[in-house]
């Protein structure tokens, strides 16, 4: 029997991301950087008021994380884009 390759995120970045916030994100472990990605991707597929939610969440989470708040709008601006890949 044939197994499903899993799906998992992985980060991408544009030449434009800070090199802090960068650094920052690079250095997640796999688990943190599943995490934090699926939190992101979900609010893709979010209405209005779901998507204020996710942001909130994901703002927490990367502050909690050590890094900083404003870096969550590196995911808006698609200066790092968040993608399924086997």
């Amino acid at each position: 029997m044939k197994r499903k390759k899993q799906m998992k995120y992985v980060l991408h970045f544009q030449p434009r991301v800070s090199k802090e916030a960068k650094r920052w994100f690079l250095s997640l472990s796999e688990a943190q950087t599943q995490e934090l990605c699926a939190i992101d991707y979900s609010r893709l597929q979010a209405t209005s008021p779901e998507y204020i939610n996710i942001r909130n969440v994901a703002q927490d989470w990367i502050e909690e994380h050590g890094g900083e708040r404003e870096w969550w709008i590196q995911f808006y601006t698609d200066k790092i884009t968040v993608r399924k890949e086997a």
